[in-house]
């Protein structure tokens, strides 16, 4: 993702909130509305016939898919509009503020919440999720 952004790769959201391959894409026609797990090998096979398959050895490849904990369905991980705040542009802001704050007990300060501000990330305000 970071590597398609620094690049201006355009973003391609292309499973709905189902797992489908959504079908107003240019996609394959026979995994358009497709589970996005199902729809896999006959997009690997479309890219073997296309020459388009550098290297795929799906038998002796060992992969862990992650799987929902609660009903064991493959998760989905796939590109979000979200909003953030841009938190990292105040951390040292941040860190000046906290050392001007007497804490109770004084470990807080550089402690939790000093180590807190150190790691500091922008925040998410569009979080989805059950």
């Amino acid at each position: 993702m970071n590597v398609g952004i620094l690049e201006n790769l355009p973003i391609i959201l292309d499973v709905n909130e189902r797992g489908e391959l959504i079908d107003d894409l240019n996609v394959l026609e026979e995994v358009k509305g497709l589970f996005f797990k199902k729809a896999d090998p006959l997009v690997i096979e479309n890219l073997k016939k296309r020459g388009l398959l550098l290297y795929y050895d799906l038998e002796g490849t060992e992969h862990e898919y992650p799987f929902c904990w609660r009903c064991e369905t493959p998760l989905i991980y796939k590109a979000l509009e979200s909003w953030f705040i841009k938190m990292s542009a105040l951390k040292q802001e941040l860190i000046k503020n906290n050392n001007q704050i007497n804490w109770v007990p004084s470990h807080i300060k550089e402690g939790r919440f000093g180590e807190w501000l150190e790691d500091i990330r922008d925040w998410s305000l569009s979080r989805d999720r059950y």
